[in-house]
């Protein structure tokens, strides 16, 4: 299973066929398919096949002090080669990649257990990890775009206030979604597109701002697409793959 499919494959580097890329029905080229997997490699990660053919990221960091161990995303192997991919995509599609949010990162390479552990006893180690992994993906993203990426779709799937508490979602996970974006907002240009049940947090939290921009009804994509003006845009609160919409809720970044 360790095998590296052949590069003239439709996929990034892939242990697992089949997992790494897909056409999708609503327009956008979407890569990769199961998200995660390139930060979960690129900080030296194995995955593993769950039973029903899902790949999935093997616990990386067991001692708290493996929190100070933190790769740079943007410069291993995996991230390399999928901004190969995205380069060699082909002119007439829009690529779209999906990466997990800072929190999500380490939560997918780390034991869940001794995780929530760790958020009370070393808070200190888990910003420092948090802090290396917002910068690697920034780093990971901003050359996305660089390299033809039209759209970045962000995702915080691990992290959840009703299992962690508001207080350290607030800590934890909210408050690197916002310092990754901020980060992403020196880039020359792109769409950025956050998970609804991470940007309307945002917005509770204070983090964010949204302004609701409304027109006649149209396919999604086509409106995100229209919002990018030659700048970083942010957009939130709907589903990316929303099949038709006559709003788009741009959001704007507070000063925190």
């Amino acid at each position: 299973m360790r095998q590296t499919l052949e590069a003239t494959r439709r996929t990034i580097l892939t242990k697992f066929d089949g997992h790494c890329l897909r056409d999708d029905i609503r327009h956008f080229l979407v890569i990769p398919d199961s998200c995660g997997i390139v930060e979960g490699l690129s900080l030296g990660a194995d995955l593993e096949l769950t039973n029903t053919g899902f790949p999935v990221t093997k616990p990386l960091f067991r001692r708290p002090e493996d929190l100070l161990e933190i790769r740079d995303i943007s410069t291993q192997p995996a991230a390399r080669e999928m901004l190969g991919f995205i380069r060699n995509c082909p002119a007439d599609r829009d690529v779209m990649l999906c990466v997990e949010a800072p929190y999500s990162v380490l939560s997918s390479a780390a034991d869940q257990t001794l995780l929530y552990t760790w958020l009370v006893r070393y808070p200190g180690l888990i910003h420092s990890a948090l802090n290396a992994i917002t910068d690697g993906l920034a780093g990971y993203v901003g050359n996305a775009l660089s390299n033809g990426a039209r759209v970045i779709s962000i995702a915080d799937p691990y992290a959840r206030p009703d299992v962690i508490g508001a207080a350290r979602y607030i800590e934890y996970a909210a408050r690197y979604q916002h310092r990754l974006l901020k980060l992403l907002a020196n880039k020359n240009s792109g769409i950025i597109h956050l998970c609804p049940h991470c940007s309307l947090r945002l917005e509770a939290y204070g983090y964010v701002t949204t302004r609701k921009n409304t027109f006649d009804i149209r396919p999604y994509y086509e409106a995100l697409l229209e919002t990018g003006t030659g700048e970083v845009a942010f957009v939130g609160h709907q589903c990316v793959h929303t099949p038709k919409t006559d709003s788009i809720y741009e959001l704007k970044l507070s000063d925190y």
